[in-house]
């Protein structure tokens, strides 16, 4: 594995962790849906950099990198 593949691994790895965390905590506020929520009752603007964004990750992806 290259330094990428152990970085990117281990920020996976720091997320599930996060998350589980949040999850098993019990109070409101800590996993990232209920940031990303939190994130969005700034407004409609913000629902479309939030669609932009995962547009652009789908559109990423499924093209192997090659557009963006």
């Amino acid at each position: 594995m290259d330094k990428f593949a152990i970085a990117w691994t281990l920020w996976i790895i720091a997320f599930v962790v996060i998350e589980a965390v949040a999850v098993f905590d019990g109070k409101a506020g800590g996993t990232l849906s209920e940031g990303i929520w939190v994130f969005l009752s700034g407004g409609p603007a913000r629902y479309l950099l939030l669609i932009g964004l995962l547009s652009w990750l789908v559109i990423h992806f499924l093209g192997r990198g090659k557009y963006g």
